[in-house]
């Protein structure tokens, strides 16, 4: 497998980069900052660039036929970021013909379900500009993802931890596990084996430590 990391050198992208090469796929690294992946070996590609800029999230899809999206924008980012990212991610797949996306994001999202097809709803509450800006900037996120039209998939957790590797986790397909810890080692391992089994496509599952 050809994975493109997005966020690679993030505290949970550096699990999926180390992981993913103990796993033998080859690997780019998506990277704005590459002294926080000092990480070199034959199967990693690092390119540097910013996924605000369209023209260097295209230029690393020519490497990839999976993607893992694993960028937090810093909280003094415009609300607004995250969301405009995705949609660059997100054209530049299609321009590319690359349909596995596994996105990542926190649990406070409003999800609702019509019958086996999953629709997300922006939710009145979650648009008040009192809500939570995380919540808000979640929401548009997985907006985002879910018109997309690719082979989607995204991940939830609700507190990330840096505990050590277990292998030892749950996870939970419905909207009810909201108080979840899962170390980020825990979740890259998830996030790579569903990227490479198609599993979970067109689900939201939430994961959590056993």
């Amino acid at each position: 497998m050809r994975l493109l990391i997005l966020g690679a050198s993030g505290r949970t992208g550096n699990h999926l980069v180390r992981q993913a090469i103990a796993l033998g796929y080859e690997v780019t690294a998506f990277v704005r900052k590459p002294n926080k992946l000092p990480l070199s070996h034959e199967s990693l590609r690092v390119i540097i660039g910013d996924a605000r800029d369209r023209f260097a999230v295209e230029r690393a899809f020519q490497y990839a036929d999976t993607v893992i999206d694993a960028i937090l924008p810093p909280a003094d980012d415009p609300e607004s970021t995250h969301a405009d990212i995705i949609t660059t991610v997100i054209h530049a797949m299609k321009k590319n013909g690359v349909a596995r996306l596994v996105g990542f994001c926190d649990t406070h999202i409003n999800i609702q379900h019509a019958g086996s097809a999953i629709t997300q709803r922006l939710g009145t509450l979650l648009m008040r500009p009192s809500a939570n800006r995380l919540s808000r900037t979640s929401q548009h996120y997985v907006d985002a993802i879910m018109h997309s039209q690719l082979d989607w998939s995204i991940v939830r957790t609700h507190t990330l931890t840096d505990d050590t590797f277990s292998g030892l986790y749950a996870i939970d397909p419905s909207n009810r596990t909201l108080s979840a810890k899962v170390s980020r080692a825990n979740a890259a391992d998830f996030m790579l084996r569903i990227a490479a089994n198609g599993s979970h496509i067109y689900e939201l599952p939430i994961i959590s430590n056993h």
